[in-house]
């Protein structure tokens, strides 16, 4: 891994805990925080997320939190 590359993934698990709260803009909320974070931190220009073509829920939390998509193949990848 490339130095200065914050490398942070949800696990299914936590996915999976989450959907209690679905539709409640907890998930949307700690991503905007983490990217905030993650935003100030030294040499963080930018932040690439990846989602599976079919996860549309994750797709919106992504769109909402300001990502862009930037590639679609077997996966879609977004950057902040």
């Amino acid at each position: 891994m490339a130095k200065n590359v914050l490398n942070y993934r949800f696990d299914h698990y936590t996915v999976l805990h989450y959907n209690k709260r679905r539709h409640s803009g907890y998930m949307t909320e700690a991503v905007q925080v983490m990217c905030k974070w993650a935003l100030k931190q030294e040499n963080v220009t930018h932040i690439i997320a990846e989602t599976d073509v079919d996860g549309f829920a994750s797709q919106c939390i992504l769109q909402r939190s300001g990502f862009v998509e930037i590639k679609r193949a077997e996966t879609i990848w977004w950057r902040l």
